[in-house]
């Protein structure tokens, strides 16, 4: 609980004032069933109190810097299902908060004459709080630039799951071999997260070979891995709601294919620059620059495109291969708040579109450094058929690649007071990954 208590002091000593109102995580069924998802906190909610029970709300008092709990209260026949049902005096012991049940929330909202509430954007209006006035500008951003820069209780917690998720990857790769379904690797996955603390994941794990390697948000996980393929596994777990973000892309047979080699070795090198660039004050758009121009560098020498560098990065050439952004903010939720603050804006051009964080880095913040190069069908063949853009590409070399697949390497790094730390540890250089395989 001390995580929890510091962050709400850090709440308590920004510029808010008043009272706030902050909607928890909901309990859901599956469709029309009585089929209960497993739970889990709302972020912020949880940033703020580390309850993990669901169907509560909360009160911030920012005159006497209190929070004040509303939890339903559930009949005790519910036990016979659900195990001993908590009172407020074991919920208020347990959290440190003061406790009541949903059903007090309007009295409690007359008897203290609140006319107003700072909430959340999300905030859906609740029946006994219809005459209050609310105001959705504050709450959010403030929330947001308070979890972007984490807290060493948090880091602990960060390098934890980072931890695990490193172990639960570097599983499949040395496991991995062809004929396997992909599902059998995410089996394998799971097995890791569970068997070291973590239960949940931060995201549907994607596990993609062939061409499948190539779809940037693969899920089906469903086909066999063939001899030759390259796989490509994006997953993390979570800890205490906390997560990780990893991916490797490595050959199902362990070794890689000159053509292979020839591609990772280019994303190797833009994410390994893109990381040393990182340091307190960098603007992220500078570093995914850097991204872009050492894809066109490895492009360039490998023969699939042509041209003068400046022109072909002018003309957003590496975006048909490198369609995404090179990262994002991670903690609480793996597209992390806080990568646009306020001010700051998305650049409509096809190199910065999909970037999604455009911000200076800070200490305490932690970003995923994912660069990646594919062949994707949709963005080359009409690419092949548009004078303007095919005169910079070899099209019959790049046709070759067309069954190729896709490669992304990631991590999840800390910016720190003097530059940066990798908080993931998976093999990634060619030799230790085919190493790793072979044994």
């Amino acid at each position: 609980m001390e995580l929890f208590a510091l962050n709400r002091k850090r709440i308590f000593e920004s510029e808010l004032e008043g009272w706030a109102f902050l909607q928890g995580g909901k309990n859901t069924s599956r469709y029309d069933t009585d089929r209960d998802h497993l739970f889990r906190q709302e972020s912020n909610f949880f940033w703020l109190t580390g309850i993990v029970e669901g169907d509560c709300d909360l009160i911030m008092d920012f005159t006497n810097k209190k929070v004040i709990v509303f939890c339903p209260k559930l009949p005790q026949s519910y036990a016979v299902w659900l195990g001993p049902i908590p009172t407020l005096k074991e919920l208020s012991e347990k959290y440190g908060l003061d406790f009541f049940y949903q059903e007090e929330l309007a009295n409690f909202v007359k008897t203290n004459s609140i006319t107003k509430f700072h909430v959340h954007t999300t905030y859906t209006k609740q029946k006994e709080l219809e005459e209050i006035e609310t105001d959705d500008s504050v709450l959010k951003e403030t929330l947001n630039e308070l979890r972007v820069i984490k807290t060493e209780l948090e880091l602990e917690k960060m390098r934890k799951v980072c931890k695990i998720g490193s172990i639960g990857h570097t599983k499949v790769m040395e496991t991995t071999k062809p004929n396997q379904f992909q599902y059998e690797l995410q089996g394998t996955l799971l097995h890791e997260y569970y068997r070291h603390g973590s239960r949940f994941t931060s995201f549907e794990a994607i596990v993609g070979s062939g061409i499948g390697s190539s779809i940037l948000h693969y899920f089906n996980n469903n086909l066999k891995i063939n001899d030759g393929d390259l796989v490509l596994l994006d997953s993390g777990c979570e800890v205490d709601c906390y997560g990780s973000d990893i991916t490797r892309t490595f050959p199902a047979n362990g070794v890689f294919s000159q053509d292979q080699k020839m591609i990772y070795q280019i994303v190797l090198d833009m994410q390994k620059k893109c990381i040393e660039a990182m340091k307190p004050e960098k603007e992220w758009t500078e570093i995914h620059a850097l991204s872009v121009e050492v894809c066109i560098d490895g492009l360039l020498e490998c023969g699939l495109i042509k041209g003068k560098k400046e022109e072909l990065i002018e003309n957003h050439i590496a975006a048909l291969f490198y369609p995404h952004g090179l990262g994002h903010m991670l903690g609480l939720d793996v597209h992390d708040v806080g990568g646009y603050p306020k001010g700051r804006e998305k650049i409509k051009n096809a190199t910065f579109q999909y970037l999604r964080a455009n911000r200076k880095l800070k200490p305490g913040m932690i970003l995923t450094v994912e660069p990646g190069i594919y062949f994707i069908r949709p963005l080359l063949e009409p690419a092949f058929e548009d004078p303007e853009v095919n005169k910079y590409l070899n099209v019959d070399k790049i046709k070759k690649f067309l069954d190729f697949g896709g490669i992304r390497i990631e991590d999840d790094v800390l910016v720190t007071e003097t530059g940066y730390e990798v908080l993931t540890d998976v093999p990634k250089e060619i030799e230790d990954i085919e190493k790793l395989m072979k044994k």
